[in-house]
């Protein structure tokens, strides 16, 4: 019961006011009694010396903008991003995402490591020194981790979806959670299952949204999702070869889907998601966004849309998806979703799923259901709305001009799909 009721007291950590005018020299100090602890329980060497500052919130949110433009674009990328953000209900309408950096992450975040600047920013400070130990400790795990593995090539060696970054994300911070931990409980936490240590993380997550009542939950989840998830995650990992070292091992071979992280022993048997590729768009249309949402992805969609009725299992059996936004002569962009799934049945319960959020999205139109009872057409102001289900396979069309449906549908029902073809990531930096 000790131990547990450690690791809840360090995961509802308070922040205090921010530091004082004397902010650099303290948090050298900080960092200096930090480093071999991070060391010697991560099991790797410092290859250089890691600096840390202060930052201010403004630069910390221009810090944000930059690394989002490097993923997804700047100007009009970034804006259709956020249009496709808004049409899942993930980004509330309206909302953009340097107004949701300016907003709500300098207000969560406590400290940051820059893999691209190699410095560790604290944007606040804690009450007790001790405290600002563990924040530091977590930190320099990252230092260790961009020294070792090259933060930067993992992220950017491969296309860069919702899906393998959010899997990325579990990983780098779960292991520094991980580390973080440890060095606040010593043996406690090896000693937890790993149903407790999920248990106090699902405290937590509600504890924090509850301290973030205005923080978008589509947002939140994930954010939540790459340090508790992840935690769990590297603990599987870990308990499951030899301890931080199969870590290691996992930079240099690192889960690549969400469906990986929720589910470890995916990621220790290999459970490879099925890619899909998109036809050509039909004619008058191109493509604006394509992404990968994966099961996490589809979790937080169907939630977004079903509240107390979702269950976890419309999205359990995932195995694939790619999601378009595709823009012509019309002002409303058309949505474009591929799901593929395990079984006939995995897939049926996501199609009765779509049907439902269809139903919400669009409760005016006319509703058609197929005579087979698999799939649904929605028609509203000359604009049609399907589901369909075919076999594993499901589509969602939205937002087809109604004169051009069956051209249109018959357009993109030709998705090529294939297993992921994994490229391991150079294990060591520079390589």
């Amino acid at each position: 019961m000790k131990a547990t009721a450690s690791l809840l007291l360090l995961l509802l950590l308070v922040i205090s006011p921010a530091l004082g005018q004397d902010a650099d020299a303290e948090l050298q100090k900080v960092l200096e009694a930090s480093k071999a602890d991070a060391s010697r329980i991560r099991g790797l060497p410092f290859l250089m010396d890691v600096p840390v500052k202060k930052i201010s919130p403004a630069d910390f949110q221009k810090q944000m903008m930059r690394d989002l433009r490097r993923a997804f674009g700047a100007g009009e990328q970034l804006a259709h991003m956020e249009k496709l953000l808004q049409v899942l209900r993930i980004l509330p309408e309206g909302m953009t995402i340097q107004k949701l950096t300016q907003d709500f992450f300098p207000a969560t975040v406590a400290a940051n490591y820059d893999p691209v600047d190699k410095k560790i920013s604290f944007l606040k400070a804690y009450k007790k020194p001790a405290t600002m130990r563990v924040v530091m400790v977590h930190e320099l795990t990252h230092a260790l981790q961009d020294q070792h593995f090259n933060l930067n090539h993992l992220v950017l060696s491969r296309e860069l979806t919702f899906d393998r970054l959010l899997a990325l994300g579990a990983l780098v911070e779960g292991d520094a959670k991980d580390t973080e931990l440890t060095f606040a409980m010593g043996p406690m936490l090896a000693g937890m299952t790993l149903e407790a240590i999920s248990q106090f993380g699902n405290m937590q997550a509600q504890a924090y949204l509850a301290r973030m009542k205005d923080f978008p939950r589509g947002i939140a989840r994930p954010f939540i999702f790459q340090y508790l998830d992840g935690l769990v995650f590297v603990e599987a990992v870990k308990r499951a070869g030899d301890g931080f070292a199969s870590i290691d091992l996992a930079f240099s071979d690192p889960p690549v889907t969400t469906e990986q992280i929720l589910h470890p022993e995916r990621y220790l048997t290999r459970d490879r998601p099925t890619v899909i590729v998109p036809p050509e768009p039909p004619e008058g249309y191109q493509v604006l966004v394509a992404n990968t949402l994966g099961e996490l992805g589809v979790s937080i969609v169907l939630s977004g849309h079903l509240g107390s009725a979702y269950q976890a299992s419309m999205a359990a059996g995932w195995d694939g998806d790619r999601v378009l936004l595709l823009g012509s002569a019309d002002p409303e962009p058309m949505l474009v979703w591929y799901t593929t799934w395990d079984t006939a049945e995995d897939a049926k319960e996501f199609a009765e799923a779509a049907i439902q959020m269809f139903r919400i999205r669009h409760p005016k139109a006319e509703a058609k259901l197929r005579e087979d009872g698999l799939g649904l057409t929605l028609l509203a102001d000359k604009t049609a709305h399907s589901v369909s289900l075919v076999d594993k396979d499901v589509i969602l069309l939205e937002q087809v001009p109604a004169e051009r449906y069956r051209e249109v549908a018959q357009a993109l029902n030709q998705a090529v799909k294939e297993e992921l073809r994994v490229h391991r990531s150079p294990f060591q930096i520079g390589k």
